[in-house]
């Protein structure tokens, strides 16, 4: 039997949600803590997850209730089963496989128990597994399904390999029981709707909508200069298989030798987990010492700090044909207000660059990202505004108005 729903009450299901460090429970969590509604958070907890109190978006703007559930950590085995191409390992849909059933029965308990059931089940991906159990409580209870789609899925464009046959059909099928079965089906930015969508019937097209991601003005301090002149360019963010600082190195190289003294006063800084990598890249040898530097990851709170403090901030797409991604970084830097530059494909980042006033250049076309880089160098330090109009569209508050005009459908 259907449960009865509350309408002043909704179900989020998460894997990731603050303290931890990721990504995903920083743009979540914002986003619900703007919300009025009484919210139900079901998320992940575990030991393995990195921890970072400051991805805490403060304030609720409504009453909230948690319910954490023991997450799967790493398996080591299982992570050098994939390396070596095993069918199905870490793919099913990913590593967190092993919460779905156990979260879902918990999470169905957990709401009988309660005086009143949510109105609706709102599922995150990825990870998938975190979806797939939204997906398992709306059949558990008959709740409707509210599904977030983060990334592409089956569609994953290289960047997260399916490394045979089997692990993509049932991604396939995955996806398009979650699409089939959700009310509505959510996605950062139009680009990545229409891709994950154009592959289904107009009926199930219609679901589609658009949440982007969200900054919180509120955070971010107030710009000064570098007390010795210093300008800063910096990356904060993670670095991945098809996402490499070396296209920007290669422009940086080739804009040396076109304008060497244009960099006295720059310092280009690339800072996160993945960072020390790069530490002995061989773009690296002919540079001058310290103008790039590579440097571990710091607390969410202090990478913002560090992007209000920033000459300029650097984005970096994926190296794929055209990304239809809304990097969640690129919106981070937009609550800072400093200057934007971009190493880019056709695509998302390429256009909102266009739109805030930014700079960009192929990743494809060192001679670009060298003038580029040049053009940035000699931008002055001055506060330099973007397209406010543009900018404001991302601001919590609007992208929050734009989730509950969704949620009133």
């Amino acid at each position: 039997m259907p449960l009865e729903a509350h309408k002043h009450s909704y179900l989020a299901v998460s894997m990731f949600y603050p303290p931890s460090a990721e990504t995903r429970a920083v743009m979540v969590s914002r986003l619900l803590a703007a919300l009025p509604q009484e919210w139900l958070i079901a998320h992940g907890a575990s030991l393995y997850f990195r921890q970072d109190p400051s991805t805490a978006p403060g304030p609720q703007a409504g009453p909230r209730e948690y319910f954490p559930l023991p997450a799967p950590g790493h398996a080591p085995l299982a992570a050098r089963l994939a390396k070596r191409g095993v069918p199905l390992v870490q793919q099913r849909p990913d590593r967190y496989r092993a919460w779905i059933q156990p979260a879902s029965r918990a999470i169905t308990a957990w709401l009988a128990a309660r005086p009143y059931p949510p109105l609706a089940v709102l599922g995150i991906g990825q990870p998938w597994s975190s979806l797939m159990t939204a997906a398992q409580v709306s059949r558990n209870t008959g709740l409707p399904l509210l599904a977030y789609f983060s990334d592409p899925w089956y569609d994953n464009l290289g960047l997260n390999r399916l490394p045979d046959s089997l692990s993509r059909a049932l991604h396939r099928r995955w996806e398009a029981q979650v699409v089939e079965q959700a009310s509505k089906v959510m996605f950062p930015c139009r680009d990545l709707a229409d891709l994950v969508m154009s592959k289904y019937p107009g009926e199930q097209r219609a679901k589609a909508r658009i949440i982007p991601h969200s900054f919180d003005p509120a955070r971010y301090p107030a710009f000064e200069p570098d007390p010795q002149g210093i300008k800063h360019v910096r990356f904060l963010g993670s670095f991945y298989q098809k996402l490499t600082p070396l296209p920007f190195l290669r422009g940086l190289a080739r804009a040396l030798e076109m304008a060497p003294d244009s960099f006295e006063q720059v310092r280009f800084q690339f800072i996160g987990p993945d960072s020390v990598y790069f530490q002995d890249a061989p773009e690296l040898a002919a540079m001058p010492p310290g103008l790039v530097s590579f440097l571990p990851p710091v607390a969410y709170q202090e990478s913002l700090d560090l992007m209000a403090a920033s000459h300029a901030l650097l984005i970096i797409d994926p190296e794929i044909p055209t990304c239809p991604l809304l990097l969640s970084k690129l919106v981070d830097y937009l609550g800072a207000g400093r200057p934007l530059c971009g190493v880019v494909t056709q695509g998302h980042t390429q256009r909102l660059l266009a739109e805030l006033g930014g700079w960009s250049a192929s990743y494809q076309d060192p001679q670009a990202i060298a003038e580029m880089l040049v053009r940035v160098a000699a931008a002055p330090s001055d506060p330099v505004g973007l397209d406010q109009t543009a900018r404001a569209a991302y601001a919590v508050r609007e992208v929050a108005a734009r989730f509950q005009a969704i949620l009133d459908e």
